[in-house]
């Protein structure tokens, strides 16, 4: 059961999981900074809880030596976040904190968040590592930097630091941060909604980071598969659009690259090599797949806002655009894809009532299936944004 919140009051939660070469450092340093976080923070009262995950060494015991900290100690180890989402629920204050038992981080730093975190209103600071002087190794420096590029393209929010290890929370955001993965993808996942939740205020400030002590508990190519799935899922969640778009127009991107060969031979022989028809076939269906993209990131961004009880009104400006001037004419523009569809093919059926056979190019049936397909996909998305439209309508009722 968690405890009854009381105002002004930072819960400093340290998740350990066989950290006995650490650990007594940490404490001994967040000890020593205790006093000095609550005179510049000007908080009432600082707490300090460790969470010993399922640890097999001395963990649990060197913590047990320090009288001014609590302890929770587990068995069965259940993974980083929940070690911190249990660390939460045992705390009682309004500010909700964590940092790594490894000795990485600077407990004092705290008073920069906290203060940081009242001045601005944020609902989460964290310290930022990737810094000039930050002592990450260079491996898993790179690997935060491309999840953090990643994140901040796909949510359109400026995100420096999406995994670090320490973090200030309020108390209000637990319903939302008790939903978070148990593994050490926690924090890029926080971090993923922080950025795609408009309700969400992060900030992040510059933090020293040193040299961890002992072995590190985290797997690069393992935990980097789960850092980048938590992102993912993530920005699908709240904001798909973004996601299937991104994909959309990067395949009819791709198509017009591979079309300017074809435009070129086309404009100078005034005919198509026989060579190039293959290539013709690959354009037309990436630009099919990518149009479908796009208008499926469109309608599963019109479900989330239902869901969420919002209005159809994405902060990405494409699918307002979308929303407003192409979805409702894609009946017709599924109309015209078929009717061209049926251009192309039409000469092949004339022969083949008159005579039986078909002396067509193959060209021209595979595209007109594309085209079949292109057409069937926008008539079906148009009745399912109908359908959309008409629910929040009801809704706004």
């Amino acid at each position: 059961m968690s405890a009854i919140p009381c105002n002004n009051i930072l819960s400093i939660i340290i998740p350990a999981y066989n950290e006995e070469e650490a650990i007594g450092n940490t404490l001994r340093a967040a000890l020593k900074a205790l006093p000095r976080v609550k005179e510049q923070t000007r908080l009432d009262e600082v707490e300090l809880i460790v969470v010993s995950d399922g640890s097999s060494d001395r963990t649990a015991d060197i913590v047990r030596e320090f009288k001014d900290v609590r302890l929770i100690a587990y068995e069965k180890n259940r993974g980083y976040g929940a070690a911190i989402k249990t660390g939460f629920a045992a705390a009682k204050g309004d500010y909700l904190s964590f940092m790594d038992a490894d000795g990485t981080c600077d407990p004092e730093f705290f008073s920069r968040l906290v203060t940081g975190m009242k001045e601005t209103d944020a609902n989460i600071a964290l310290g930022s590592r990737l810094h000039r002087d930050s002592k990450m190794p260079l491996v898993r420096r790179v690997g935060n930097a491309l999840y953090a590029l990643l994140l901040s393209i796909m949510s359109g929010s400026r995100v420096h630091d999406s995994a670090s290890g320490m973090r200030v929370i309020r108390r209000e955001c637990l319903e939302w941060v008790s939903l978070l993965p148990d593994g050490l993808h926690f924090t890029p996942a926080m971090s993923s909604v922080a950025a795609f939740d408009a309700e969400v205020k992060i900030l992040e400030v510059p933090m020293p980071y040193y040299e961890r002590e002992g072995e590190s508990k985290l797997r690069v190519v393992k935990d980097g598969f789960r850092f980048l799935k938590a992102i993912v899922e993530t920005a699908y969640s709240y904001a798909p659009a973004r996601f299937f778009s991104l994909a959309g127009l990067f395949l009819i991107a791709l198509a017009f690259f591979l079309s300017v060969p074809v435009i070129g031979s086309y404009a100078s022989t005034h005919a198509i090599r026989e060579g190039l028809f293959y290539r013709i076939a690959t354009i037309i269906t990436l630009a099919s797949i990518g149009v479908s993209c796009i208008l499926l990131g469109v309608l599963a961004n019109n479900s989330v806002d239902l869901i969420r009880k919002k209005e159809h009104r994405s902060p990405w400006k494409i699918t307002r655009f979308l929303n407003r001037f192409l979805m409702p004419y894609l009946l017709t523009a599924g109309i015209i894809f078929f009717c061209a569809g049926i251009y192309l093919v039409l000469p092949g059926l004339v022969t083949f009532v008159q005579y039986g056979t078909v002396e067509l190019h193959w060209i021209f049936i595979v595209t007109a299936m594309l085209f079949f397909w292109t057409g069937s996909n926008m008539i079906f998305f148009y009745f399912v944004h109908l359908l959309q439209t008409l629910v929040q309508k009801k809704q706004q009722r």
